[in-house]
This record gives C-alpha cells, structure tokens and sequence, in this order.
C-alpha cells in the first residue's frame, strides 16, 4: 500500500512540474510574441524583433521556471549561463526557421509554429540540465 501511495506521488508531483512549465511557457510566449509583433510593426525587422523579443521573455521565463516550476536553490551563477546558453541555441534555430518559413506564411504565424516545435525540447532540457537537483526535480 505505502509503495502505491508513493507511485501515486511521484506522479502528481510531474504532472504538477508540467502543468507549471505549461504555464510558464504559455505566459513567456505571450509576453515574446507580443514583443516580437510590437517590434516588428516599429522596426520592421524579423531578425533583431526576435532577437529582442527573446531577450525580454527569456529574463521572464528563467525566473518563473527557477522559483516556480522547478524551485531552484541551486547555484545561480551556474544556472544563468546553463540557461542562456540553452536560449542561445533555441534563438539560433528558432530564428533560422522562423526566417524560412516567414517566407512561405505570415511572420506572426511562423513565430507560433516554431515556438511549438521548440517547447519539448527547451522542457527536457531545462528539467535534465539546467535546473537538475531543484527540489521539484529530487521528489520524482
């Protein structure tokens, strides 16, 4: 009975984690496609409007994922690089797509099928490497 009861646990404790991570990332695109459309109305540049759209949600979203979703006590200094390095390569991609398909549909429907596609993978990397160790992490 007591094994089941922890069985039991450990999966809420996840679906907890991903439910928060949904959010979190649902509230961080939010806030990125409303900075990348009110860049690209003003600048007119596809490229620099994600750049700086990423820049502002990306500050938002380390936050909320550290403290909320995977609550972090871990050393900051090790988690900023970790997690910026991961937005540099999501930026990178995420451009490169977004370029290339903005060719062929609109750019503010581009924006949304790429950061879909990039979802899971920012997800599996954040919870196995970034924040590894977080108190939300060790209970599953």
């Amino acid at each position: 009975m007591e094994v089941i009861e922890e069985d039991k646990n450990k999966k809420s404790r996840g679906v907890k984690i991903i439910l928060l991570y949904l959010i979190s990332s649902l509230s961080s695109f939010l806030l990125d496609y409303f900075c990348y459309s009110l860049f690209l109305l003003t600048l007119s540049n596809l490229i620099i409007s994600n750049i700086l759209a990423r820049i502002i949600s990306s500050s938002y979203n380390f936050i909320v994922n550290k403290k909320v979703v995977f609550k972090s006590k871990n050393y900051l200094k090790k988690e900023i690089l970790n997690y910026y390095l991961l937005v540099i390569f999501i930026l990178v991609v995420n451009t490169l797509i977004l370029k290339l398909l903005s060719n062929l549909i609109s750019p503010y429907f581009a924006k949304v099928i790429v950061e879909i596609s990039l979802f899971i993978i920012s997800y599996l990397i954040q919870k196995k490497y970034i924040f590894k160790g977080s108190d939300n992490y060790k209970k599953e």
